[in-house]
């Protein structure tokens, strides 16, 4: 595999970038938020450190690169600039060369902010939605699918339905803004009073949201109605959403409308109209998926954009029968392009297959391929030497089950939002207590749920749901005998965000951890919650987990092998 090329795909207006593939493997997606420690790290400036961190993770360097392609965003605009072009971009191929490194600054793209690349390094472009739908076919591993993208806004388009077949993505032109989905949704964070949404991303406000539905009971009517609203094509209508200010929906709710700060988490008629929008945000998403399998007969279902992060709709479109088997993309935001780009550059480059069938799906869809933690704080000076692992699960275990809470520092960092291990901070669920203290070690708002992690082996124990996650991406029902028992990752309604752990080599030490719980308590179940902050990423810096446990109520942190807690930090 030494001798294929090494390729570089990049994404840089928000939640900016950068992977490397080589022959049929990602070999690393560095997320600028991570590297730089800024959430959703935006513009073009911020590409030049992740490339740099993405290419130290492999050892590697700037020449090494041999072919570029760039996922066109808002900020590139490469489809409305050369539109001699698009007709290649939107082909079963959906690649085309924009000439090579060189030539950015004429394009004019900038820089990719790196010095000692070859300036004859070939420079592709791929559609934005087709990057999206490409990187979940890379990553899924399936030979035929489905593939449904639906985000924001990209380029060309808000949703679209690819059918991958024959090593071609391709479109089906009838399908694009049937639903305009994603700005809508992230409007209902600017009514709620309790969400500062000058000081929120905008990109974090739909997470806020989806918590609130299990307060709340879906109506027929109201849902009617916002099935009907959420119906594209009008892009004017569709970019309304993004004014706040004014009265909303005054037809459905009369003359005051829905507005800024209009009603509280805790109104029950408010949360009713959350529940609502909601149900009728996922009979959307579940009828596209249907009428894609109906137009393209495929079986295998992949979702991808930033409303793939929805685990509600999510686990509608696993429940359908027609679906065989459902992936969604950890990475299903802008922080995934850069998979996609570089997908469809090494597919061009080697002839193979995009869904590349000689990678093992272990291998594939491992979510553990991020950089590596900067180790940027002295964590041997006045502590003892680390404990063997064997002793290290039992003290782990000693706090977890006297109801403490340990963040977890380790490996390479997970791909996407969600925590799966590696950035974490676990607890005992065994009582509704965990979700203050962790409320007050994240500062969170107190609707939203906290998620289980356990065993595949002990999750049809404890949960119901029709297929299980690594990612966090499904949800589960919690067992009515057991919710009192996994109470803190039971939310309001009896669900669960699950993460499910399918084998000992996904994350050994985490595996012993919950083999080690089971064997004291007769549940194998922790709360995971990432190990972040508000308004931050999830940490990448050894001093930053030091200084949340020095500044929370957090017990300890495991840190590359070393159980660290706050009263080792005492002075």
């Amino acid at each position: 595999m030494t001798d294929e090329p090494l390729i570089l795909g990049v994404a840089r207006t928000h939640d900016v970038a950068a992977a490397l593939i080589r022959g049929d493997r990602l070999l690393v997606l560095a997320e600028a938020e991570r590297v730089l420690d800024d959430k959703h790290a935006a513009g073009a400036d911020k590409l030049g450190p992740a490339i740099l961190a993405a290419l130290q993770t492999i050892g590697a360097t700037p020449s090494d690169i041999a072919a570029v392609c760039i996922a066109d965003t808002g900020m590139e605009g490469i489809e409305k600039a050369r539109p001699d072009l698009v007709a290649e971009m939107h082909s079963p191929r959906a690649i085309a060369q924009l000439g090579t490194v060189a030539d950015m600054e004429r394009l004019p793209l900038g820089s990719l902010g790196v010095e000692g690349m070859n300036p004859a390094t070939p420079l592709h472009a791929v559609c934005h939605h087709g990057a999206h739908a490409a990187g979940s076919v890379w990553l899924s591993g399936f030979a035929e699918s489905l593939n449904a993208v639906i985000d924001g806004y990209g380029v060309c388009c808000g949703s679209a339905l690819y059918h991958y077949r024959d090593n071609g993505l391709h479109r089906l032109e009838d399908s694009l803004d049937r639903y305009l989905l994603g700005w809508r949704y992230q409007l209902f964070g600017h009514f709620v009073i309790e969400i500062d949404s000058d000081r929120t991303d905008v990109l974090d406000l739909a997470g806020k949201v989806m918590g609130l539905n299990a307060y709340g009971d879906a109506r027929e009517d109201q849902v009617a109605y916002f099935e009907n609203w959420f119906r594209g094509p009008d892009f004017n209508a569709y970019e309304w959403a993004w004014d706040y200010t004014h009265r909303h929906f005054t037809d459905l709710v009369g003359e005051k409308g829905l507005h800024r700060d209009v009603g509280s988490a805790r109104d029950k008629w408010f949360v009713d109209i959350i529940a609502s929008m909601q149900e009728a945000f996922t009979r959307c998403i579940a009828r596209y998926v249907d009428d894609g399998q109906t137009a393209t007969g495929a079986q295998d279902v992949t979702l991808s954009g930033g409303c793939a992060l929805n685990v509600l709709a999510n686990t509608r479109v696993a429940s359908s029968p027609r679906v065989r088997e459902l992936f969604v993309q950890p990475t299903a935001g802008d922080n995934g392009l850069p998979i996609g780009a570089a997908a469809l550059a090494a597919s061009r480059l080697t002839g193979r297959p995009l869904h590349a069938p000689a990678a093992s799906h272990p291998d594939r869809r491992n979510p553990y391929l991020g950089v590596p933690l900067e180790l940027d704080a002295d964590l041997t000076k006045g502590l003892d030497a680390p404990a063997g692992a064997r002793e290290t699960v039992a003290a782990l275990a000693d706090i977890l089950a006297s109801g403490g809470t340990v963040g977890m520092v380790t490996g390479r960092a997970e791909l996407g939002p969600r925590a799966l291990g590696h950035r974490s901070i676990f607890g005992w669920p065994n009582g509704p207590e965990l979700r203050d203290t962790l409320n007050r070690i994240k500062s969170r708002e107190w609707w939203r749920p906290f998620a289980p992690v356990c065993r595949l082996q002990d999750a049809e124990r404890f949960f119901t749901a029709p297929a299980f996650s690594p990612y966090m991406l499904l949800t589960a029902n919690v067992r009515e005998e057991y919710r009192q028992h996994l109470a803190a990752a039971s939310h309001e309604d009896g669900t669960a965000r699950l993460q499910v752990l399918e084998r000992r080599e996904d994350h050994p030490l985490l595996w012993d951890i919950l083999a080690e719980m089971d064997a004291r308590t007769g549940v194998g179940v922790l709360v995971n919650t990432s190990f972040n902050v508000s308004g931050k990423p999830l940490l990448n810096r050894a001093s930053t987990a030091l200084q949340v446990l020095r500044d929370t109520v957090l017990d300890a942190v495991w840190v590359e092998g070393r159980l660290i807690r706050r009263a080792d930090l005492a002075g």
